[in-house]
């Protein structure tokens, strides 16, 4: 009889969970555990996610709808607080973020907003603080990279730094400030001295190094074909201990006759990356 019940009492649990959910497909209801309130229906078909998922705030309040097809995301996701306003908005086509994406506070106005494009960031990233709305960051993306000018900005909504990017790689340019509007200094120098070991190793070598080292320091030999900001990276420069070397091989009858521009890369006092470059010619003979 007790054997009974319980099997009696597993159904009625599995049906009030489960609704006209058989494990692959129909609608598959959870409760808030320990009541009868709906917290989430799901919609399947032959064991995926297809169609309509719905979640609720125990206040039974809507908390997200979502659009399934095969599993995979599609259409639009909308959120929802819990005094019922927009949370945000989310774009899928075929499982892949599209589109515009928001975000919006308690009180319905919009605190950020991304694009994407196949899964990618691809456009304007704007985000303000949550409350005053001042723009705290305006980036750009194309096709996942970071693409053209980068602004942050203090919670006053006073500029606090700006960055340049091409595909990715970081430009020449950036510059940041205190929130008083004073300029911050990240200068620094770019020093090199010249061993010539032509005639005892072959070799001639240049030791750079930088002012007021800091440990993640980089240096790159660069094109000199660069007129713009941007930067094409050609050799990274072995570091040994706060100092750099380029080296050329100069061998027994041959000479070296070159421009070198090279591209000290640095981390800024606010956590952005700035570079700073230097060329001079180098030149050495073996006869």
């Amino acid at each position: 009889m007790k054997f009974t019940y319980l099997i009696l009492f597993s159904i009625s649990i599995l049906y009030s969970c489960s609704n006209s959910f058989d494990g692959k497909n129909g609608v598959k209801t959870v409760l808030f555990p320990g009541t009868d309130k709906v917290c989430q229906t799901v919609e399947f078909k032959n064991g995926k996610k297809h169609g309509v998922l719905k979640e609720y705030f125990e206040n039974g309040n809507l908390k997200t709808i979502q659009h399934f097809k095969e599993g995979k995301n599609v259409d639009s996701a909308l959120y929802y607080h819990l005094n019922g306003n927009l949370a945000a908005i989310q774009i899928h086509n075929e499982g892949n973020k599209s589109g515009c994406w928001k975000k919006f506070n308690e009180t319905g106005k919009l605190y950020s907003e991304m694009c994407f494009d196949n899964d990618l960031l691809d456009g304007q990233v704007l985000n303000y603080s949550y409350k005053s709305l001042h723009l705290i960051e305006h980036y750009n993306f194309k096709k996942g990279s970071k693409h053209g000018r980068q602004e942050t900005f203090y919670n006053s909504g006073k500029r606090k730094s700006i960055s340049f990017y091409s595909n990715n790689n970081l430009c020449i340019g950036t510059e940041e400030w205190y929130e008083n509007g004073q300029v911050i200094d990240n200068d620094f120098a770019i020093n090199y001295t010249e061993q010539n070991k032509v005639n005892l190793e072959n070799k001639l070598y240049y030791v750079v190094s930088l002012e007021n080292p800091h440990p993640e320091d980089e240096v790159f030999r660069i094109s000199e074909k660069d007129t713009g900001n941007a930067v094409t990276q050609i050799q990274r420069l072995e570091k040994r201990g706060d100092n750099f070397v380029l080296q050329f091989s100069v061998y027994k009858g041959n000479f070296v006759m070159e421009k070198v521009k090279l591209a000290a890369y640095r981390r800024t006092r606010l956590g952005n990356q700035m570079i700073k470059t230097i060329s001079f010619n180098a030149s050495a003979n073996h006869f």
